[in-house]
């Protein structure tokens, strides 16, 4: 079943991620949609954390945001966040997480979707 899901993630043509909560909130997906949004191609992403990827400040507010949705086990929406492309572009997006978590209730993935927005 997770399996299907990972694989639906990837083939969404909004922009998707997914961490692996189990293991320091690792990208286990990073669709297409998302590469072509920060210029990070997908297998640059996998396997990292958003540290790896981007600036320590903006890591830790996404972080801050992850622990307040798998703390308050549901979908969470950030209207307006700016990030720093791989380019160096400032993009502004608005991001939906959302936590899933295993029959025993420990969390397992976060996953998220972000559109871009007009401003930046």
């Amino acid at each position: 079943m997770m399996d299907i899901a990972l694989e639906t993630l990837q083939n969404l043509p909004i922009a998707a991620w997914a961490y692996d909560t189990q293991d320091h909130f690792k990208h286990v997906v990073w669709n297409q949609a998302m590469a072509d949004l920060t210029g990070l191609p997908t297998e640059k992403a996998i396997g990292l954390t958003n540290y790896d990827l981007f600036e320590k400040e903006t890591a830790d507010q996404m972080m801050k945001d992850n622990y307040a949705v798998i703390e308050g086990k549901v979908k969470y929406v950030i209207d307006r966040e700016v990030i720093t492309t791989g380019e160096g572009k400032q993009v502004a997006i608005r991001t939906t997480k959302v936590p899933l978590f295993d029959a025993q209730d420990n969390s397992t993935l976060l996953i998220g979707t972000c559109v871009p927005l007009n401003d930046a």
